[in-house]
């Protein structure tokens, strides 16, 4: 939690922040570049939007969820798409299984009027070259097996 004091003093506006910490973790997580997707020429932009997956507990469901992540890459990557995506994995699985992460850095909010993550009509796009329906088999139907849903963050560099 963070608190904002403002003080006048002498017509001088003084800041102060004041921190309080509510809850600490660690996570350690690896990037998986088999999964990650970065097209040339991008940089480094100060926004983030973060995918968090929960991992169920059945048998291979992260290994089952990367092979699907993967194959989304594999389709970013024939379409040539600017955005890039990094791929997260927690290198010890968390109690609640939330241990993969999507990682799309963007420079406008603009983006999310058409999409949130992946490029406007990627559905369409993915079975055009993979073949009908092969994107609700490939990744829906693994992630509704494998996962217990996900979630959204945004995140942004404060300077």
């Amino acid at each position: 939690m963070i608190s904002l004091t403002i003080h006048l003093i002498n017509n001088l506006k003084l800041v102060l922040y004041k921190y309080y910490i509510i809850d600490e973790r660690v996570q350690y997580a690896q990037i998986n570049w088999d999964a990650s997707y970065t097209p040339p020429n991008w940089g480094s932009p100060d926004k983030l939007l973060i995918r968090i997956f929960k991992v169920n507990n059945k048998t291979n469901s992260r290994q089952k969820l990367i092979e699907a992540i993967t194959k989304i890459k594999e389709a970013l990557v024939q379409m040539k798409v600017p955005n890039p995506r990094r791929v997260y994995v927690n290198v010890f699985r968390s109690e609640n299984g939330e241990d993969i992460s999507l990682v799309y850095p963007f420079k406008s909010y603009k983006r999310f009027e058409n999409s949130n993550g992946l490029p406007p009509n990627f559905t369409a796009e993915y079975d055009k070259i993979n073949g009908t329906g092969s994107f609700r088999t490939d990744v829906g139907d693994v992630i509704q097996m494998y996962s217990e849903g996900w979630y959204d963050e945004v995140r942004v560099l404060m300077k």
